[in-house]
């Protein structure tokens, strides 16, 4: 059985989930999850156009690569967007 989530401990973020699974409209994408301080659950995903076989696997290749640091970087934008948390 494949993974289809990883966590990671981020010293900066908290703990980054990370999911291979479907949009809203029903194409494989990878989401990261994370909780700012003071908020609530906050994702940003990339994904494929259409849920055929040949974007699935390059899906679950990039899922597969993504280490503690590509999930830091694929978060970082989201962190500086956010209001100040004083």
């Amino acid at each position: 059985m494949k993974d289809f989530a990883k966590l990671f401990t981020s010293q900066t973020y908290g703990q980054i989930l990370v999911v291979i699974e479907e949009n809203d409209k029903g194409n494989p994408c990878i989401r990261f999850t994370t909780q700012p301080k003071n908020m609530g659950l906050c994702s940003v995903s990339m994904g494929g156009s259409d849920d055929s076989d040949e974007v699935w696997d390059k899906l679950e290749e990039v899922f597969d690569a993504i280490n503690q640091d590509a999930a830091e970087t694929a978060i970082s934008d989201l962190y500086k967007t956010l209001p100040p948390t004083e």
